[in-house]
Order: structure tokens, then C-alpha cells, then sequence
């Protein structure tokens, strides 16, 4: 494969940058290095220089999915499927989408909001909005701290998540709790002050009331589908790869950044690739939900083909990205987007489903740099 000598150049200083800083990698390198069950050094270094050669890039998926253990079970041409976060993000998603200005709509969610109210996508309705230092009601209306406070204590719900408008995995998000004539942050009253203390820009919305097939799995957070959709250069829009996201130890978001489990889902039948969930690094084998005891194998995505067909009609209506991973939540009245994600997390579903090559294109890597095929 003829790499640029520049995407090479990257390539090494993004893999010094996450040794050094990327928190994730570092979690990533410490179990490789801690752990007694490495295969032979000769046989590590044999995979490491294969996987490198195949894809031009430094195989950093060798170690977010320990292919380096004993009980791997994958051979050299399995983990070849799995696709470098390097390739991906500069190599592949260029050709699909143009990579500047992306992350600010679809990662934005006041943008989002009114971009999925536009298109008519069922959505999660919201309280409200924090821009700047100002609180502001759907309908246009703006508040004070303490007449905001009161909109949200009127709400229809008995709890609501604070989300940071440019956050991800889970990060910086309040979950409020209401109480008898107040609201609640860990068991302290959350007060006006508190509003007027939240530095960034924020959204404020009512917690989503899931189905009670998925209460049944996890209870505690609301558990969502990550449903990566692709539109072809013909036009045709693709359900590619879905995976189910669950919240674990009482936490209530379901964030594999916050140590939820996935499990990757077959497209055709709605029930698991495997029997078994697991995070998004590693490789360890959870049979049954470590909070519910529900068995995986057990598990299926109720309407299943309805929820398919309601997933790629949302892609179809975004117009605006051809690759996307959608984070949908299933409700009594179907599902609902509470995302949309341009560079969303290529080992996330790699872990779910396995690797995701030939979802994208066949043969070798070097057969697909001008010309994209699915």
C-alpha cells in the first residue's frame, strides 16, 4: 500500500501523543503490560509487523481488543478485519464525508436538536437550554436562573440529565432527581445558584422511558442501540453494523466510557452475534448482566424489522453525512434518535460485531484508495 508519507508522519506522533496522553490507549498499554497471559514475544512482534505491512498503519488495535493474549481465538487473517482507528478516521471516512466542520453540527447538541426537529426524526423532547448565561425554553423563551429552575421542577418527569452541549461519553453529564418541593444533585439540593455556576453551554432533558423488555436487562440506565448506517455513491443508504449499549454497577448512563457493557447484534434476526457481552477494550466474556443476572443469550430487540426499517429512514433524511452512528433509544412509540455521530467510535463497534473490513470494502486495503465500493 503507497501511504503518504505525511499520514505515516501523523500516524507515529498521534501514537506518541495517546502513550503519553490519551487516557483510554494508556488504559489499553497498561493491561498489555501487566498482563501474565502474552503469547510469545517472537509471535506478538510476527502479528504486530502483519498487521502493520496490511494496513500501512501501527496496529493500535492490537491491543484495544488483546489479540497479544494466550486465549485469543482469532487467526492473523481475522484480526486483519479489524480496521485501525487511524485508517478509519483519515483514510476511510474522508471518502464518505469531509472531515472539517463535521464534529460542530452533529456533536453539538442544541444544533442537533433543532437539526433532528427539522428533519421530522422522532427525538427526545428537551426542558431547555443553558447558551452562555442564558436559560432558554424550546418555544424561543428566555429565563432567569430562578424562573429556569422552576421550569424544570414543573416538568413531566421525575428525573433530568444535564448533558454538556459538546460532551461525549457520558462525561460532565447532571442527573437531577426530584424530591418533595426541590431538586436533587448526589443527595444535595440543586439550587438556582448551582444553575447559574454551570460554566459551559448545556441542554436539560427529561429522563426517556425505555421499554420494559430492555428495564429487564438493565434497569438503571437507558439502554441504546449504536447503529452505524452508511450511504453508498448510488444513493443507497445501508444499516451496517448495531451493536446494544448497557449501563452497569447502578450507574445511569450506559456509556462504555463509563464501564458499560455492548453487545453486537445480528441484522438479520434483531438477537446476538454471540452469547456473551463485553466492553469496548478486551476481551473478557460476561454471559449474563452483572447487575440483572439477565442471560445474553436470551436477548432480542423486540419489532426488530420495524426498528431496521425506522433506522435507515433517519439516515436517508440526513442528508447532510453519508456515515453515521446513531444513537437510538426504544421506547412504547419506537424508537428515538439521541444521536447522530460523525467519527463515532470505529473499536466500539469493532468490539460488538468484530472487525468491520468488509463492511466497507474487499481485498486488501490498497484496492480501495480511489474508489469506494460497500
Amino acid at each position: 500500500m503507497i501511504v503518504g508519507v505525511k499520514h505515516c508522519f501523523i500516524d507515529k506522533v498521534r501514537y506518541v501523543y495517546y502513550l503519553f496522553f490519551n487516557e483510554r490507549f494508556r488504559f489499553n498499554m497498561a493491561r498489555y503490560k501487566s498482563t501474565k497471559f502474552k503469547k510469545d514475544k517472537k509471535l506478538i512482534k510476527k502479528e504486530l509487523a502483519a498487521l502493520k505491512q496490511y494496513w500501512g498503519f501501527i496496529p493500535m488495535q492490537y491491543y484495544t481488543h488483546d489479540f497479544y493474549r494466550q486465549d485469543c481465538e482469532l487467526s492473523i487473517e481475522e484480526m486483519k478485519t479489524y480496521i485501525p482507528s487511524y485508517y478509519f478516521y483519515f483514510i476511510l471516512y474522508p471518502k464518505f464525508d469531509n472531515l472539517k466542520g463535521a464534529g460542530y453540527i452533529l456533536e453539538n447538541k442544541i444544533v442537533c436538536y433543532y437539526l433532528f426537529k427539522g428533519m421530522d426524526l422522532p427525538t427526545s423532547p428537551i426542558i431547555g437550554m443553558k447558551k452562555g448565561r442564558g436559560f432558554v425554553t424550546p418555544d424561543g423563551q428566555f429565563h432567569s436562573s430562578k424562573e429556569f429552575l422552576e421550569v424544570i421542577r414543573q416538568s413531566n418527569t421525575d428525573k433530568v440529565f444535564v448533558k454538556p452541549v459538546s460532551g461525549c461519553g457520558g462525561k460532565g453529564i447532571l442527573i437531577l432527581k426530584k424530591e418533595v418541593n426541590k431538586l436533587s444533585l448526589d443527595g444535595k439540593e440543586f439550587t438556582y445558584e448551582d444553575l447559574d455556576r454551570l460554566e459551559a453551554d448545556y441542554v436539560i432533558e427529561p429522563k426517556i422511558i425505555q421499554t420494559a423488555y430492555l428495564d429487564s436487562v438493565y434497569p438503571n440506565s437507558v439502554n441504546t442501540l449504536r447503529a452505524v448506517t452508511c450511504r453508498d455513491p448510488s444513493g443507497v443508504v445501508r444499516l451496517i453494523a448495531v451493536t446494544l449499549r448497557m449501563g452497569t454497577h447502578g450507574k445511569e448512563v450506559d456509556n462504555s466510557a463509563q464501564g458499560g457493557l455492548l453487545i453486537g447484534i445480528n441484522l438479520d434476526t434483531g438477537k446476538p452475534i454471540r452469547d456473551y457481552a463485553g466492553y469496548e477494550y478486551g476481551c473478557e466474556k460476561l454471559y449474563s448482566h452483572p447487575d440483572s443476572g439477565f442471560n445474553f443469550c436470551d436477548l432480542f430487540i423486540e419489532n426488530w424489522c420495524s426498528i431496521k426499517a425506522d433506522i435507515v429512514d433517519f439516515a436517508k433524511k440526513m442528508t447532510l453525512y453519508n456515515l453515521v452512528g446513531w444513537d437510538v433509544a426504544l421506547t412504547k412509540d419506537g424508537p428515538i434518535v439521541i444521536e447522530a455521530n460523525t467519527k463515532f467510535g470505529i473499536d466500539h463497534s469493532q468490539s460488538g460485531v468484530g472487525g468491520m473490513k468488509e463492511l466497507f470494502f474487499h481485498g486488501e486495503p490498497t484496492k480501495w484508495n480511489k474508489e469506494r465500493s460497500i
